[in-house]
């Protein structure tokens, strides 16, 4: 049973109010904290499940953070992932075992699910204060204390390649007037995918290739950045305000800051006049925020101002 003080409350037998006191039975608060349990077991189900599918062996599971300190989430976890005994009595209403999940899934299908093996279930000491402690050494340091993570989403670019009728759909051709050729819109550039490995201080460079008149050598521009939460990315996209590519952020960009002598003059076959630039757009993955610069020639030659949405 639970006592929670409500001073000044006239005592109501039928809402459990007693004294100034709210009384709530263990079944009651089990009730309340239900719907959370579920969705860190099912959360906990699932990565192991994508760790198995990429080849990977999840090993264990860090409880960390006010609720990580628990007994009731390390005694239902322990038992469901690290013991593989019978649940106890508490959590006898969770969903079902990984095991039985996964044994339906064989019946219902003739793909073979990965297997998987326990998971140590840890509850360091004073873990509650991880997260305010581990900013606080990130402060102290001034450097990024994580060696590497793995992206969360796809990040790409929306580009136009050369047409080509065995890839690319009549709906997205399109005439480039600069090089007189037909180059297929809405492509999708993904340049970081979803789960990929990225080390800390790495730098992310997309070659990017520009073609200007004469007044658009000085003039920014802009470039969209866009990100997509599913396991497989779209390779085309036509309304990034419907499906699963969204934008994350507008990019600035100046070509302005770069010599005149890297860009290209060159006359198509109309007698038109223009400029090719090729130049990288360097991407920093950081703790928390992302940063990019512009580069040619494997030097920088400014920052790049970004406005997220």
């Amino acid at each position: 049973m639970f006592n929670v003080p409500f001073p000044g409350v006239p005592d109501n037998v039928a809402a459990g109010i007693d004294c100034g006191f709210l009384v709530v039975s263990t079944a009651e608060v089990t009730e309340i904290f239900r719907p959370i349990l579920d969705e860190i077991v099912g959360l906990v189900e699932h990565q192991r499940l994508e760790a198995a599918k990429a080849g990977a062996v999840a090993k264990g599971v860090i409880l960390v953070g006010g609720f990580g300190q628990s007994s009731y989430l390390y005694t239902c976890l322990k038992q469901r992932f690290a013991d593989g005994a019978k649940l106890p009595k508490a959590c006898v209403d969770m969903p079902p075992s990984y095991e039985h999940v996964a044994s339906l899934r064989r019946e219902s299908s003739s793909q073979r699910q990965p297997a998987v093996s326990p998971l140590a279930i840890l509850q360091p000491e004073n873990a509650w204060t991880a997260v305010v402690r581990g900013a606080v050494m990130r402060g102290l340091e001034n450097e990024d204390l994580v060696s590497s993570r793995k992206a969360r989403r796809h990040y790409g670019f929306i580009v136009q390649e050369k047409f080509n009728p065995a890839f690319h759909v009549q709906q997205d051709k399109v005439w480039d007037d600069y090089h007189q050729d037909w180059k297929a819109k809405h492509q999708m550039w993904w340049i970081v995918k979803k789960g990929e490995t990225i080390e800390s201080g790495q730098t992310i460079l997309r070659q990017l290739h520009r073609s200007l008149d004469g007044n658009g050598r000085t003039l920014p521009y802009t470039e969209s950045l866009y990100i997509c939460e599913e396991d497989n990315a779209p390779k085309v996209c036509r309304n990034q305000f419907v499906g699963p590519v969204s934008k994350l952020c507008s990019l600035t960009i100046n070509p302005g800051q770069i010599p005149n002598r890297l860009f290209r003059a060159k006359p198509n076959s109309r007698g038109l006049s223009f400029f090719d630039l090729d130049y990288q757009l360097g991407i920093h993955i950081e703790s928390g925020r992302l940063r990019f610069d512009m580069r040619a020639e494997n030097r920088v030659y400014g920052q790049v101002h970004a406005k997220f949405e």
